[in-house]
């Protein structure tokens, strides 16, 4: 399955900042909530006073992607589950070390974004993701089952 980027958008709502993602080909902002398997975007932008996670990557992003195999809720047999690439992984082996669990390469706004363990990295996997019901890599803008 193909990853697509959904564009944040900050936009001020009552109580605060809040955050919305532009589908690819424009469309009114959606809550992450509603985006579908597939999706990609960042939680953090380069330059922006809003970053609301602590794991930023080099390039400004803080990369999430809603894979498949979450836990049926509302109704939806399986409205995804959401991968921070840039954040720790449960089983990292060094806590507290700088180093990057997943190693993420290409660009996740043009389709190229890549996923393996070629970096600093730590011993937890192999570069892959497991959700509660599915297990997978992010290989050259694809997700793809074991």
């Amino acid at each position: 399955m193909k990853v697509v980027w959904y564009e944040p958008v900050l936009f001020l709502a009552k109580g605060g900042l809040a955050l919305k993602f532009r589908p690819p080909g424009g469309g009114e902002p959606i809550w992450w909530t509603d985006v579908p398997i597939g999706a990609v975007s960042s939680m953090a932008w380069e330059g922006e006073v809003f970053v609301p996670t602590p794991h930023v990557h080099e390039d400004g992003l803080s990369v999430i992607v809603r894979c498949p195999g979450g836990h049926p809720r509302n109704g939806i047999e399986d409205p995804g589950y959401d991968w921070y690439v840039d954040a720790p992984a449960n089983n990292c082996t060094r806590r507290g070390e700088p180093h990057r669990c997943w190693v993420r390469h290409g660009d996740p706004r043009d389709g190229t974004l890549h996923v393996d363990k070629n970096g600093d990295t730590c011993a937890a996997g192999a570069g892959s993701i497991v959700t509660p019901r599915w297990h997978g890599f992010l290989h050259g803008g694809q997700l793809r089952s074991c």
